[in-house]
């Protein structure tokens, strides 16, 4: 196995974790880092901890990413952290690595402010993230087609023009393993599936992002709709109130969804 992942550009996938620490081989290359603006690893997810494959593989790869992921309160998995630090070391993503090194990429560039990280940048590829250094998926609709059972290819059942030239994830659909995600587009996502749908943002370009200033504009309207309230309340009856309100409440709907849209931006007023 160390034989075929050394003949290959394999990228091999690490956790972050709390309780395990890994030995931590000083012979490995380190994926190179370069910083423009504020030191990013302040704003990072952080693991105390890091678990790693077997030393053969991790010696034998390519690259090596985490595949950790993080859902949001409520359990969905909206975001996923492209950069990250583990055990002290700073890492991408396995998605992310996987495009560095097919992309032929030495070093990823990190842009940071003091609001947070603004975006990633290698090779051929520059992406937008939110100020913990996370991607905001743009889901596609499933496509089961894109599955190919690990039996089939070991059996000799695909043809290698199906998977020749194509970045390849190896992961698991079985319920059992505990690697399904909810997603704002179904309840039930392999992880697996969820690092395809960052490469096929990230490939296509269509990524969303939120603006560092979202978060102003967003205070700025709410706090202009209280004042129009407080002002006009007293002058005017509730039946009046409640359509100046749904007509104000409109036009930041309607604004919202065009720089959704039409520039992919994630402004919410709600």
């Amino acid at each position: 196995l160390a034989d075929a992942i050394k003949n290959s550009r394999v990228v091999l996938g690490e956790s972050g974790a709390p309780n395990v620490r890994a030995d931590l081989n000083e012979k490995l290359p380190v994926t190179g880092l370069a910083m423009l603006g504020e030191e990013p690893q302040q704003f990072m997810f952080e693991f105390p901890g890091l678990l790693r494959n077997v030393p053969v593989l991790e010696e034998a790869a390519a690259g090596r990413g985490l595949f950790t992921i993080r859902p949001e309160r409520d359990g969905i998995v909206r975001r996923v952290p492209m950069m990250m630090v583990a055990q002290g070391v700073t890492m991408p993503s396995l998605t992310f690595e996987m495009l560095r090194v097919a992309g032929g990429s030495g070093t990823i560039l990190i842009k940071a402010d003091k609001g947070g990280i603004q975006s990633l940048g290698i090779t051929g590829f520059a992406i937008p993230t939110d100020l913990y250094g996370q991607l905001w998926i743009h889901y596609a609709r499933r496509d089961p087609s894109i599955y190919v059972s690990a039996v089939d290819v070991l059996d000799g059942r695909v043809s290698p023009d199906r998977i020749a030239g194509k970045l390849i994830l190896i992961g698991t659909s079985s319920v059992g393993l505990n690697d399904i995600k909810t997603t704002p587009v179904t309840p039930a996502m392999p992880g697996v599936e969820v690092h395809a749908q960052v490469l096929e943002s990230a490939l296509t370009g269509d990524v969303v992002s939120q603006p560092s200033y979202g978060i102003a504009i967003e205070f700025f309207a709410a706090m202009i709709m209280g004042l129009l309230v407080i002002a006009f309340a007293p002058k005017f009856g509730p039946v009046t109130l409640v359509v100046v309100g749904g007509l104000f409440a409109s036009v930041l709907i309607g604004t919202s969804w065009y720089f959704y849209s039409q520039h992919r931006l994630l402004i919410d007023f709600t």
